[in-house]
């Protein structure tokens, strides 16, 4: 008989959130929402000079900061 285990490592952002501690949560924050403004207008840019591959990427890093803000907002 074989079993098989997977080992899954914990992101700094899950850290983050259970160590609970609401100071630190708040300045990441504050951090990912500067994050998101400047994915949004790279993602602009990036459209506007055609190069429509980097706009994608933004637009799914864009995704990503409004994700991780949400949980973020959510564990304060």
């Amino acid at each position: 008989m074989k079993a098989t285990c997977t080992l899954i490592k914990k992101t700094d952002l899950e850290i983050l959130i259970e160590s609970g501690d609401k100071a630190a949560i708040n300045k990441m924050i504050e951090q990912k929402e500067r994050a998101l403004e400047e994915a949004i207008n790279n993602a602009e840019w990036h459209a506007s000079i055609g190069l429509e591959d980097w706009a994608d990427n933004e637009v799914a890093r864009q995704e990503k900061l409004i994700r991780d803000i949400k949980k973020l907002k959510a564990a304060i």
